[in-house]
């Protein structure tokens, strides 16, 4: 999976559930630098943001009775979300 599918209108729901993922947890907020509001004090836990990064692909692609990836495909989704998050 390359960065230019989630510009496709069949990809749409996983930008929409990645960017639900990051707004209901304030840590990845902090850890990704987005606007935490009014919530106080946050830490990311001290995890590396390539964690925060993985956590949420599995999160996000690991089912694999809906999307077909697993956990083999955890690094390169990884990277694809760390590059979508970056943009």
């Amino acid at each position: 999976m390359s960065t230019h599918r989630w510009t496709k209108a069949s990809f749409h729901h996983l930008s929409d559930k990645l960017l639900r993922i990051i707004e209901e947890n304030d840590t990845y907020k902090v850890a990704f630098g987005f606007d935490k509001g009014d919530i106080g004090s946050v830490l990311t836990g001290g995890k590396k943001t390539i964690e925060h990064h993985r956590a949420i692909t599995r999160k996000l692609f690991l089912m694999p009775s809906e999307t077909g990836w697993t956990v083999d495909d955890l690094i390169p989704l990884g990277i694809v979300v760390k590059n979508w998050v970056s943009r």
